[in-house]
C-alpha cells in the first residue's frame, strides 16, 4: 500500500496514495475516489471537496465543504466558488459525487 510509503502528511497526498491503491485494485475512477474518502472518514472524519481526472472523465466530490459547476456550450467549469455572479453557476448537493464526460454530467449520492 502506497500509504505506508508517503513522504508527507498533507490530506491531498493521503488521498491520492489511497485512491492510486483503489485504483490498482481495479476501482473505477469514481469508485476509487469514494473509497479513498471513506478510509479517511473511517479513521478520522472531515470534510472534502475532491477533483480527480483519468483523461477521460473528471470526478468531483463535495462533502461538508462547497463545490460549484457552471455547464457553457460544451464545456464545464468546476470551482469550490463561483468565480463570477453568472447565474449558470449552481452548488452540488453536500454529499455529493459527481462524474463529468463528453456525454455529460452524472450525480450521485456519496
Amino acid at each position: 500500500r502506497r500509504e505506508t510509503g508517503l513522504l508527507g502528511a498533507a490530506d491531498s497526498e493521503v488521498l491520492f496514495a489511497l485512491a492510486l491503491d483503489r485504483l490498482d485494485a481495479g476501482a473505477d475512477l469514481a469508485g476509487a475516489v469514494r473509497g479513498a474518502i471513506a478510509d479517511v472518514r473511517a479513521r478520522t472524519g472531515g470534510r472534502f471537496c475532491v477533483l480527480a481526472s483519468d483523461g477521460d472523465r473528471l470526478v468531483g466530490v463535495r462533502a461538508g465543504d462547497t463545490l460549484w459547476l457552471r455547464a457553457l456550450g460544451s464545456g464545464t467549469t468546476v470551482a469550490s466558488e463561483p468565480t463570477d455572479d453568472d447565474p449558470a453557476w449552481r452548488e452540488l448537493a453536500d454529499e455529493t459525487l459527481v462524474t463529468i464526460t463528453v456525454d455529460g454530467i452524472a450525480e450521485e449520492a456519496l
